[in-house]
C-alpha cells in the first residue's frame, strides 16, 4: 500500500467516525409539568359565634366520585375509596369553560351530585425548551348546583405552576 492510499483510508475512517458521533441525539426529557390543576379544599360551616361570624372547620369527603361533563354526558375520572379534603381538577385548554360533577360520598346516594362550571381565560405559557408550552388560567367565575355544596370561595383566580397555591374552598353541608 502506498502512503497516499493509507492517508486516504485514514481520512475516510476519520470522516466516518466524525459523522457517526455528530449524529447522536441529545434530547432532554421534559421534567416539568405542562398541565396545571385547580387546587381545591373542602370546609364546612359548623355554626356561628355571638357576633354572627361563621365557625369553619376543615372537612373531608368520604369516598367521593369526581368527573367531568362534556356535551351533557358525564364521565367519571376519579373514584376514591379513601377520604380526602384536598383535590385537583384540570381545566380544558380547548375552551373557556369546563364542567365537573362531584358526589361527596359514593356510599350515600341521597346526597346526589353537584355540578361546578368554571369560566376562565387561558394564557399560553412557555415552560421550557424540552417541555414546550402549557396553559395558565384565570378563573373569572364559577356556577354550581347546591345539593351538598353550600358555597364556593375563590381564594386565588390564577391557576399556574405554583403547586402551593390553593385556588378554591368548597363549603359543603
Amino acid at each position: 500500500m502506498t502512503n497516499l492510499q493509507i492517508r486516504s483510508i485514514f481520512f475516510a475512517l476519520s470522516f466516518f467516525c466524525l459523522c457517526l458521533f455528530s449524529c447522536s441525539t441529545n434530547i432532554q426529557p421534559c421534567s416539568q409539568p405542562t398541565e396545571f390543576p385547580v387546587h381545591m379544599h373542602t370546609s364546612q360551616v359548623v355554626g356561628y359565634d355571638t357576633n354572627h361570624i361563621a365557625i369553619i372547620r376543615d372537612t373531608v369527603m368520604a369516598k367521593p366520585v369526581i368527573g367531568f361533563v362534556r356535551n351533557d354526558t358525564a364521565y367519571r375520572y376519579a373514584f376514591s375509596s379513601q377520604t380526602f379534603s384536598d383535590f385537583n381538577m384540570f381545566l380544558s385548554t380547548l375552551s373557556d369553560s369546563t364542567s365537573f360533577f362531584i358526589s361527596p360520598d359514593s356510599t350515600n346516594t341521597t346526597l346526589g351530585y353537584d355540578t361546578l362550571t368554571f369560566y376562565y381565560s387561558r394564557q399560553r405559557q412557555f415552560i421550557s425548551n424540552s417541555c414546550g408550552f402549557g396553559y395558565y388560567f384565570n378563573i373569572q367565575s364559577i356556577r354550581t348546583t347546591h345539593n351538598f355544596i353550600d358555597s364556593i370561595l375563590i381564594e386565588n383566580t390564577n391557576v399556574t405552576n405554583n403547586a402551593s397555591t390553593q385556588n378554591l374552598r368548597l363549603y359543603i353541608r
